[in-house]
């Protein structure tokens, strides 16, 4: 910022805030027809260094179905986790991920955890989203290197147009 008297630079101090930890669901569009394939990225942000994550994502079978990754899982990992130990379609409608770190001193939360691939089965709105209250540790969360505290404050979740 420049003074408008003197010409110098002026610090703006406590102008940056810290970034919330969070979650985003996202696709490169949000309008498919039915049939049609559609790719949703989970992206994590964060200013911490962090464990691991679990996400629970919920989606509505009728109206979307996942398509299988490579090794027949419901979720290709990404490249944020050394280790993604647990994915799992438990019932039609719900996915769980978990993606550790196998680094002592953590990995820093920011990257695509991974993705799902579903087929729009027929015409509606379809929401995919996450599980989520804050403080939950049964439901989506990030952990925090060193205190294994949940960390996730906020999701972004998904709204899918299936047109005929």
């Amino acid at each position: 910022v420049l003074s408008s008297t003197k010409g110098s630079i002026i610090p703006q101090l406590g102008t940056q805030k810290a970034q919330v930890t969070s979650v985003t669901l996202a696709s490169p569009t949000q309008n498919l027809k039915v049939g049609d394939l559609i790719t949703v990225t989970a992206k994590i942000e964060s200013e911490k260094q962090t464990d691991g994550a679990d996400l629970v994502i919920i989606y509505n079978p009728q109206l979307l179905e996942v398509q299988n990754a490579t090794g027949g899982q419901p979720v290709a990992a990404g490249l944020l986790y050394d280790d993604y130990p647990f994915k799992s379609e438990e019932e039609k409608g719900k996915i769980t991920v978990s993606g550790i770190t196998t680094k002592e001193a953590g990995t820093l939360a920011q990257g695509i955890f991974g993705t799902t691939t579903f087929r729009a089965l027929k015409e509606g709105e379809a929401k995919v989203s996450l599980l989520f209250n804050m403080g939950d540790t049964t439901d989506s969360n990030v952990i925090e290197t060193g205190t294994g505290k949940d960390i996730l404050e906020q999701v972004n979740n998904l709204e899918l147009k299936i047109l005929p």
